[in-house]
């Protein structure tokens, strides 16, 4: 698994995505840890480029807390860190 690219947090209804219960999200934090790119979950919501889309086709796009938490998850600290 690994990040394809960054894109804008803009979902088309058929767009698979990745929630905070999925079974292999531990992959998803992985591949985001190996890309290096630490976001708040407002720049994951409104930057141009704040969206990650994964090689297996889904996207990633969470709520400012999900996102933080995620972002805890593989860079260390707590979600409120990465919040705003």
């Amino acid at each position: 698994m690994k990040v394809e690219k960054w894109i804008p947090f803009e979902i088309e209804p058929e767009q698979p995505q990745i929630y905070h219960n999925d079974p292999n999200l531990n992959q998803y934090i992985h591949a985001l840890r190996q890309e290096g790119r630490i976001l708040t979950g407002d720049e994951h919501q409104h930057l141009e480029d704040g969206m990650p889309l994964f090689s297996d086709g889904k996207v990633m796009s969470l709520t400012f807390r999900g996102w933080g938490s995620v972002m805890a998850e593989a860079f260390g600290g707590n979600y409120i860190d990465y919040y705003m």
